[in-house]
């Protein structure tokens, strides 16, 4: 916990540095979520195949699913969020010239009672 998904439709290329929108965030969960930095997973998948509205080559999307440990107010998770939304446009800026990109980013609460994680204590 938390575990970040990103993915991103084939049309868009591969970020140039996967890592550093990882570490980018992970920092932002870290800072303004107060999640310790060593139990953030992030992964990036592309959809593929993918159709968007009438299947025009120019559509693309690029959605964040992050999933939270519940019990954090809802105000912080749109705070959390609307970072999370930031660090993407700045990314992906190049991007958004040349495709008519959606971004989009949706957190959810992992329910602590349905959560099992090794080594013990180390859910927080």
């Amino acid at each position: 916990m938390p575990h970040l998904t990103l993915e991103h439709t084939a049309n868009i290329p591969a970020p140039k540095d996967a890592i550093h929108i990882m570490k980018a965030m992970h920092k932002v969960l870290h800072e303004i979520g107060g999640v310790k930095i060593e139990n953030c997973k992030s992964r990036i998948k592309v959809a593929d195949p993918f159709f968007i509205s009438q299947g025009e080559e120019s559509n693309a999307f690029l959605h964040l699913d992050v999933r939270l440990i519940e019990g954090r107010a809802i105000e912080l998770k749109q705070t959390i969020g609307n970072h999370l939304l930031n660090v993407l446009k700045i990314e992906y800026q190049e991007v958004m010239q040349r495709r008519d990109l959606q971004i989009t980013v949706e957190i959810r609460d992992i329910k602590r009672n349905e959560y099992f994680k090794y080594p013990e204590g180390t859910l927080t």
